[in-house]
């Protein structure tokens, strides 16, 4: 999922690297993936992250985890659309049949996949405030992304827990549950669920500062351009 296209750095490269940045407070965690598919992870204040960007030697494109219950998300079954503008049109009845405001004030996205052989696809539509206020995140050429999707992401990285069977557990992150609830991955005070636990602290790599803040940089890092997983 996304609200912006590309923004690239200016480097001359054909290759773009995806960087996670999260942060709280006053420190921020960068991760990224090399060539080689080694990640790396950096830590920093507000005052010296853009220090640490200006020195990546490779063309970088900023994935921003955003909160969960900022973004409005309607999932859709529907007929294979004859063209990209009946599929415009459709998106543009659902935003106005369902949103209060009009779409000039809203960053949109979708993702569209084909279900069956029957030309059924699920159309996953996001939307975002355009007012949504953090002084930091206004300030970055940033793709945005939902904040569970790179926490599941950076879990089944660590886990290596396979794709088809993620749903079946619950994951503990300091004192925080995620798991899988009415069709979305959900963070709790407590597992509502009767899945298998599984403690992620087990995972995280030494000297981790900051447990949620290194997992959705990495989420962000490893961000495929898709809704799902």
């Amino acid at each position: 999922m996304k609200f912006f296209q590309f923004s690239r750095s200016s480097r001359d490269s054909d290759k773009v690297h995806y960087v996670g940045l999260s942060h709280q407070g006053q420190c921020i965690c960068l991760c990224y993936k090399s060539d080689e598919s080694e990640i790396y992870t950096l830590w920093h204040t507000i005052d010296d992250y853009e220090q640490a960007l200006n020195a990546l030697t490779f063309t970088y494109q900023l994935i921003v985890p955003i909160p969960q219950h900022y973004i409005w998300k309607k999932t859709i079954i529907l007929p294979a659309p004859d063209s990209q503008l009946a599929l415009d049109r459709y998106i543009a009845q659902i935003l106005k049949q369902y949103l209060p405001i009009t779409s000039e004030h809203l960053y949109i996205d979708y993702y569209i996949e084909k279900l069956n052989e029957d030309r059924l696809h699920k159309l996953s539509l996001f939307a975002l405030r355009k007012n949504y206020r953090q002084p930091l995140i206004n300030s970055l050429k940033a793709i945005f992304d939902c904040e569970v999707h790179c926490l599941i992401r950076a879990i089944q990285h660590l886990t290596q827990i396979p794709n088809e069977q993620i749903q079946q557990y619950c994951f503990i992150i300091e004192n925080q549950f995620i798991y899988y609830h009415n069709q979305q991955f959900i963070i709790n005070d407590k597992n509502d669920s009767k899945n298998t636990e599984i403690n992620i602290n087990g995972y995280l790599p030494e000297h981790c500062q900051n447990s949620f803040l290194y997992l959705k940089a990495l989420g962000g890092c490893l961000w495929n351009g898709k809704e799902s997983i």
